[in-house]
């Protein structure tokens, strides 16, 4: 490209930087234009001169060149263009190194990108006085959005589940505002009307957010309180097991479907919430058998198993020998041995500015350390199994790129994975009898609208007063027992809950609630 060319560019751009405008005038884009058009004939021909030249020579139609030396040419990139001078090569180059002939012509590679009508900003292009060779602009580049047909799973990997009965999930009436603090509200989910192939489930119950709603939401946040109806409040004389009712304001979470909110009802924009996999759900795809595999070792390891005289027996997880509890949970005083809050895998140091990400300091001692181990490979494995059948193919790219680009440290596996692993361990229980000779089938409580069958009790009166007698998760393992928000998680991941009981046979987990989407398990 001649030296009159790349100062004309130089001086229209100088222009257009001056103008300090969006948009240029239309006369100096023409002008603008011809010259790029200019540029690219001359190094077009400059291409094909030099492969002319390269074949020539192979041909021996040429002789060598003697005594080669690199010229590096330099132009002033403030001077007008009359005021250009003819380029000079710099003397002294360090003297050439001979290198085979490429077999094919070097070509400029120009790349046609269709802007859809739209023009790059002034910014974006090179500022004639701080000329950047190499690397992204620092300003004016227009982030695009993906095409969202990337993003879709093959059609081998859908569930064959089919679609759900329920065409959206309407929250239970709310309860009368508490006296401090509010409940948790969810809003209204409606399945999709379509299949939906960036979800490996097909189908997805999707709410609006809208991002105008941010910060009262944060408060709400900060003051939750537990909603009533928790709790079971019936027993069911027949089945032997207990009858809860729908908790006010939130919404039951079907298994196996993703919940999901729409970023300001845009639904280009969605973020997966909550979903929930039994052990029924996730033999719906292929990973299913391989998931399975990997339970009963993983539920050994966390529940023990009985030592006899041919078998050494697995010492139940919680109750190894040196295990450390967290912050949270050291001072709580009620604690029965072997309840609290663990970190297995790493911790997040405090009091150090904001922090530093460290491996948790835990128990090594045979055979404590070797049990750790294996959980966390157990849990590595389980956690790239589940996600993707439970988040959006766009969502699980994000983390894969997060991990692999930003060198991750996941634990239990070299590929992108959890980062830390949080062990809690409660054993406060409801624990009661019921005499189901002493009790009968009484009137409804009041909180019942509807008359119960005869096999059904009501147990209202009777559970509360046995709860507040009772302890909660709160006791076993402090403040994370209560509802609490968590600032310091990683907005690009998602959490994996892998939750286990050990309960005689009728009774009742009770709920697991997700108190931000006010949903419940």
């Amino acid at each position: 490209m001649s030296a009159e060319t790349v100062a004309e560019l130089q001086d229209l751009l100088a222009q257009w930087q001056k103008l300090n405008l969006q948009d240029p005038p239309p006369e100096l884009d023409d002008q603008l234009a011809a010259a790029v058009s200019t540029a690219k004939a001359q190094i077009r021909r400059h291409s094909k001169k030099l492969g002319q030249e390269e074949n020539s020579t192979r041909d021996g139609r040429h002789g060598p060149l003697e005594n080669p030396q690199p010229q590096l040419f330099i132009t002033n990139s403030n001077l007008r263009p009359s005021e250009v001078p003819q380029p000079s090569p710099i003397k002294d180059s360090a003297p050439a190194v001979d290198s085979p002939t490429p077999a094919t012509p070097s070509q400029f590679p120009f790349i046609e990108i269709d802007l859809h009508g739209e023009r790059p900003s002034r910014t974006a292009y090179v500022n004639p006085d701080g000329m950047r060779q190499f690397g992204m602009p620092l300003k004016g580049v227009f982030p695009r959005e993906p095409p969202l047909d990337l993003f879709v799973w093959r059609p081998e990997d859908m569930s064959q589940a089919g679609k759900p009965e329920a065409d959206k999930l309407v929250p239970a009436p709310a309860a009368p505002k508490p006296e401090v603090g509010c409940y948790p509200q969810a809003p209204e989910y409606v399945l999709n009307s379509e299949l939906d192939r960036s979800y490996r489930r097909g189908w997805r119950y999707a709410a609006p957010y809208l991002t105008s709603h941010e910060a009262h939401e944060r408060e709400n946040m900060y003051d939750i309180r537990m909603p009533p109806k928790v709790a079971p409040t019936q027993f069911d004389v027949h089945a032997c097991k207990f009858v809860a009712e729908p908790i006010p304001g939130m919404v039951k979470l079907p298994l196996g479907i993703p919940l999901v909110h729409h970023v300001n009802g845009d639904p280009k924009r969605p973020v997966t919430i909550v979903c929930a996999h039994s052990l029924d759900t996730v033999l719906q795809y292929k990973e299913g058998p391989q998931i399975h595999a990997l339970i009963p070792r993983l539920m050994e390891l966390t529940w023990g198993r009985e030592k006899s005289d041919i078998d050494p027996g697995v010492p139940t997880i919680f109750a190894l020998p040196g295990m450390q509890t967290n912050l949270r949970s050291k001072h709580v005083s009620a604690a029965v041995e072997g309840d609290g809050s663990y970190n297995l895998a790493s911790t997040h140091g405090e009091g150090e500015g904001r922090g530093h990400f460290a491996p948790a300091v835990q128990t090594d001692v045979p055979p404590a350390g070797d049990i750790i181990k294996e959980v966390l490979q157990i849990l590595h494995q389980l956690y790239r199994l589940i996600m993707p059948l439970c988040i959006s193919h766009f969502e699980w790219d994000l983390m894969e790129f997060h991990g692999y680009e930003n060198n991750v440290l996941a634990f239990g596996g070299l590929e992108p994975g959890p980062t830390s692993c949080q062990h809690n361990v409660s054993s406060p229980a409801n624990v009661f009898d019921i005499d189901l000779n002493g009790l009968k089938a009484s009137e409804p409580s009041p909180s019942s609208e509807e008359p119960q069958p005869s096999w059904i009790i009501d147990l209202e009166a009777f559970l509360r007063d046995v709860f507040r007698k009772s302890a909660g998760l709160d006791t076993a393992i402090g403040p994370q027992g209560s509802p609490h928000g968590d600032p310091q998680d990683d907005a690009f991941w998602h959490t994996l809950f892998a939750v286990t009981f050990r309960l005689p046979q009728g009774s009742d987990p009770g709920a697991f609630l997700w108190m931000r989407g006010a949903i419940y398990l």
